[in-house]
């Protein structure tokens, strides 16, 4: 009777990955009903449905705290952005603007704590050359929009690695899952320009690369600032080592206590 009834009430030790189903859910449901057909309000709610259930979740599990807030509202931006992406003829322009401000907030989540300038430089120098290559072949109207957003994200992945480098007091997990994230965010919008923009493959094919890339890069991020998600893990680690520690003392203790009794 005693052991059923701590088995009920036992709280468990893995990491709450079936929070992420819903997600997964609402990703299967983007690619099957928006990405073959022509957009309408419906299917753009779909598109942007995943990332609502990102806003949900934080808000949930870590209420607008620190970090988990301004990325929060990188997501709400990011919502914008997808609604104003839908229909690329006509709102190209103030997605990417969206998109813009959301990178604003995630590199204030990231924060400027610690700073390695000369990896700033690297990384704003890499994106000169890119534009260099990209601008000869872009329409007149974004010819600032995406210089702006190359030095917004190029920020951003900056103090993402800073972060990840110089900020060890952060759970590795988080730290890691930010990195890669911001890389894949990057992969995406680097896919909108060659993909979408010049035409290299179909469109549906250009479309499943850029989302696959896009909603694993807001997962990722947003992982990267909940830190109640690897709160178990961190404390099933501190059992299992106080558990090590204790059958140690306790083997030291029996052969010591041995070897007394038999002097």
């Amino acid at each position: 009777m005693k052991s059923s009834r701590r088995s009920a009430t036992r709280v468990p030790e893995e990491l709450p990955v079936h929070h992420l189903v819903p997600y997964l859910l609402a990703v299967l449901a983007s690619f099957v009903w928006f990405l073959p057909w022509e957009p309408t309000p419906w299917r753009t709610f779909l598109k942007f449905l995943p990332i609502l259930y990102l806003i949900a979740y934080l808000w949930v599990t870590e209420r607008g705290k620190g970090e988990s807030g301004k990325v929060l509202v990188a997501l709400v931006f990011s919502v914008i952005g997808d609604a104003f992406m839908a229909y690329p003829d006509a709102w190209f322009l103030q997605g990417i603007q969206a998109f813009g401000v959301s990178q604003v907030f995630y590199t204030a989540a990231f924060g400027f704590n610690g700073i390695r300038l000369p990896l700033g430089i690297g990384l704003y120098g890499i994106g000169f050359l890119l534009l260099c290559f990209i601008l000869p072949h872009i329409p007149a109207p974004l010819n600032v929009a995406i210089p702006v957003y190359n030095i917004l994200i190029g920020t951003m992945f900056w103090r993402v690695l800073d972060r990840y480098a110089l900020m060890s007091h952060i759970r590795f997990e988080r730290r890691v899952c930010s990195v890669l994230g911001a890389v894949l965010f990057i992969t995406s919008d680097s896919c909108i320009v060659f993909l979408q923009i010049f035409q290299l493959i179909p469109h549906i094919p250009a479309q499943i690369i850029i989302l696959s890339t896009y909603y694993s890069a807001q997962l990722l991020l947003m992982l990267g600032s909940a830190d109640s998600f690897w709160a178990r893990k961190s404390e099933m680690v501190k059992k299992e080592a106080a558990k090590k520690i204790v059958k140690g003392l306790v083997s030291v203790d029996f052969h010591r206590l041995s070897d007394f009794q038999v002097s």
